[in-house]
């Protein structure tokens, strides 16, 4: 089991200067082949209107019969118009139990 405490995104960039995102985070386990582990288990946070600097404090959590090879995948989207605003990506075998930053590039 993993769990995963999505806290805050800060200094979001919309694509379109003129609007303010509605950003929701979506997070996921996938295997080495960016294909996601098991479906359902993408969860997402709830949505946070007009704010590029969002906060979350939600926590989530994954089940998978194996953690090799796994990578702990994470989007912020904006609602309205499905615009990826950042992404990324760390190998759980990479993620330290008292890690608390993982920047969107």
């Amino acid at each position: 089991r993993v769990e995963l405490w999505i806290l805050k995104v800060t200094a979001l960039k919309p694509r379109k200067a003129s609007q303010i995102p509605d950003p929701i985070v979506q997070v996921a386990l996938a295997n080495g082949s960016r294909t996601m582990c098991v479906r359902d288990q993408i969860q997402k946070t709830e949505v946070r209107m007009r704010t590029t600097d969002p906060v979350y404090n939600e926590t989530f959590a994954f089940h998978c019969t194996s953690l090799v090879n796994q990578d702990l995948m994470m989007e912020v989207i904006d609602e309205k118009s499905g615009d990826v605003l950042g992404e990324a990506s760390k190998p759980l075998s990479d993620v330290s139990l008292d890690m608390q930053d993982m920047s969107l590039p």
